[in-house]
């Protein structure tokens, strides 16, 4: 077993934590950074806390209130990956409104074409009448 004295201070406060302890944390950056830690920690907790530290220490470089905004994007499209959530951050992305992007993805009614047909709609009605076609 691992001594957690052996570590320097600034490494072994990360180190052998609770997951408790990694929402507590994360709940100082925000609602959805807590909720998105909790998410991340749901699978394979041990294998994700490298994520969760890489999480937390994107608000030293981004800030409390981007990461929290990016962190309730991420929650919503469902996309937990560390590259995501740094482009969100990268890109400001967080700044746009959830529900105007959804908005956009989708076209109007007015604004799609008409599907048409080549062929007249007799040509597929399939009777033993016979419609003739002009080449």
């Amino acid at each position: 077993m691992t001594d957690e004295g052996d570590y320097p201070p600034e490494k072994s406060r990360y180190l052998m934590k609770s997951n408790s302890w990694y929402q507590a944390e994360a709940l100082k950056h925000g609602e959805y950074v807590c909720r998105l830690a909790t998410v991340i920690l749901t699978e394979h907790a041990y294998r994700n806390t490298r994520k969760i530290h890489s999480l937390l220490r994107l608000s030293e470089q981004y800030g409390s209130e981007a990461l929290n905004l990016t962190s309730k994007r991420s929650l919503f499209y469902e996309d937990y990956r560390m590259s995501s959530i740094k482009r969100i951050l990268d890109k400001q992305l967080y700044i746009l409104p959830i529900d105007d992007l959804e908005l956009e993805r989708v076209k109007p009614v007015e604004d799609q074409i008409e599907p048409e047909f080549l062929r007249p709609a007799e040509y597929f009605n399939h009777t033993n009448n016979s419609i003739e076609m002009e080449v």
